[in-house]
């Protein structure tokens, strides 16, 4: 095929010759060194034509070397596929190594193929072993996860069990402050018509006393140093009585616009929601007792 591929380049040289002769317009005076010049440019084609064939020859050896390395590759993996025909996930270290039994020795197959076989395989059993232990550590992470959650709703529910527990105390505690609420207001609307009557009766009998004519002088004989003693007497005792009633009256409009104001505190912080504890409240005295005590000196 060489030979053939000469042949035919000194045919298209001896072509390019007479061309290049027919063409030219400039008659060559020494015809010989025209075509030493030419076989010349040939001689060089050839020797790089000859370069290219060596590496082609070379590229081919090296694809031959390759190939037969791929078809050993090719023989030792269909030799592999006997334990390719299952899942190696789902095999024991025992069936994978019956399977490895069963891989039949050939020719082709060199020692070194054979001791990467082995590696590939015992890195499958450790690899299966791997997982099985991650499976394992992926169940105790649940489990873990699954008992820190089942604690946490613990503390959650034992929190809103706490919460449930102070709502209903503070529902015992607004009843009971309710209750306390509409007895002082039942004891009010009593205490305050009373508390007005002995008032209003206070001032009519003030106005009264100060609305009384003039003692009349009359003229008398002079009393005795006794009689005088006894009127000067009844005469300190109604000016004590009268600073009495005055002291009194005034002390009960004071108590009655503390009470009144302290009432309608109450009432409005009731209102607005401002409930006060058991230890909060105010018991009011007894005021009847107290009004007793100070209409005594009436009687």
């Amino acid at each position: 095929m060489i030979t053939k591929s000469i042949v035919l380049i000194f045919i298209k040289i001896n072509v390019r010759i007479n061309t290049k002769l027919q063409d030219s317009h400039i008659v060559c005076t020494n015809p010989f060194l025209f075509l030493l010049q030419e076989l010349e440019n040939y001689r060089a084609a050839m020797h790089k034509m000859a370069d290219d064939i060596l590496a082609l020859r070379s590229q081919v050896s090296a694809l031959e070397s390759e190939n037969s390395q791929l078809r050993r590759d090719l023989s030792l993996h269909q030799d592999l596929t006997l334990l390719d025909d299952t899942d190696t996930d789902v095999m024991t270290k025992s069936e994978i190594a019956d399977r490895i039994g069963i891989i039949p020795p050939t020719s082709h197959i060199s020692f070194k193929h054979i001791k990467i076989s082995q590696g590939i395989v015992l890195m499958r059993i450790q690899v299966i072993s791997l997982l099985e232990l991650l499976q394992k550590n992926d169940i105790e992470k649940e489990f873990v996860q699954l008992q820190r959650a089942h604690q946490q709703q613990q503390a959650v529910l034992k929190k809103y069990q706490i919460r449930s527990g102070k709502i209903s105390a503070l529902e015992d505690t607004v009843r009971q402050q309710e209750k306390v609420f509409n007895a002082e207001e039942l004891k009010r609307r009593e205490i305050e018509p009373v508390l007005a009557a002995e008032n209003s009766r206070l001032r009519e009998e003030l106005q009264r006393l100060r609305n009384l004519p003039p003692p009349v002088i009359i003229q008398q004989p002079p009393f005795s140093d006794s009689e005088k003693l006894e009127l000067l007497t009844q005469l300190a005792r109604a000016e004590g009585r009268i600073q009495t009633l005055e002291q009194q009256l005034k002390e009960n409009s004071r108590q009655w616009g503390k009470e009144k104001q302290e009432m309608l505190t109450r009432l409005s912080e009731y209102e607005h929601g401002f409930a006060r504890t058991s230890t909060m409240i105010l018991h009011d005295l007894p005021v009847v007792s107290m009004i007793a005590v100070q209409l005594e000196p009436l009687k």
